[in-house]
C-alpha cells in the first residue's frame, strides 16, 4: 500500500521539533559539526509542508577527506537569478507540472518576495569555502548552456 503524505497547515511545533533534534545530532558529531540547518518547508514561517523536518548536518571537513580519500571533488554551483525572474517562473506550466501543490499562482509569486526579505538568496562571489565555486547566470543561458559551462570549468567529461 502507498504511503500517503498530508501537506498541511504550518505548524509552530516544527521549529522546537528542530531544535531537539538539532541538539542530539550535535551531540552525536561533537567536534566534526560544522552547522545545522533546518531547512524545506518546515523551515519556512505560514507554509504549508507536509510534518516531516529536514535537516541538513554540515560536516564539511569530514566531507572533503572522504572525497580526497576515494579520489572525489567538491564543487559548488550557484543558480543566479534576480527576483523578478523568480517571480516570473512561478506559475508557468513547467512549474505548475513539478509543483501541483501550488495551484495558487499570486501565493506563489508573492513568496520569492517574502524570501528575498527574509533571506539572502545569492552568494555574491562570498562562499566561505575552499573549493571551486562557479556562479551560473540562469537569466543569461539556458540550460544546456549552462551544462557546459560547468563541464568546462570544472573539467568534467
Amino acid at each position: 500500500m502507498p504511503r500517503i503524505i498530508v501537506v498541511g497547515d504550518y505548524d509552530q511545533t516544527w521549529v522546537a521539533a528542530f531544535e531537539k533534534e538539532a541538539t542530539a545530532l550535535a551531540a552525536i558529531f561533537g567536534e566534526h559539526l560544522r552547522r545545522i540547518h533546518h531547512i524545506g518547508s518546515t523551515s519556512i514561517p505560514g507554509l504549508c509542508a507536509k510534518p516531516i523536518i529536514d535537516i541538513l548536518v554540515v560536516l564539511m571537513e569530514m566531507t572533503s577527506r572522504l572525497f580526497d580519500a576515494n579520489g572525489g571533488q567538491i564543487y559548488f554551483v550557484e543558480l543566479l537569478a534576480s527576483l523578478e525572474a523568480r517571480i516570473d517562473r512561478e506559475g508557468t506550466p513547467i512549474r505548475a507540472s513539478l509543483k501541483p501543490h501550488q495551484e495558487d499562482v499570486a501565493a506563489a509569486r508573492a513568496r520569492p518576495v517574502q524570501f528575498a526579505q527574509q533571506y539572502k538568496m545569492n552568494t555574491d562571489g562570498k562562499l566561505p569555502l575552499a573549493y571551486p565555486h562557479l556562479i551560473i547566470d540562469t537569466e543569461a543561458m539556458s540550460p544546456s548552456e549552462a551544462a557546459a559551462k560547468i563541464q568546462a570549468t570544472f573539467g568534467l567529461v
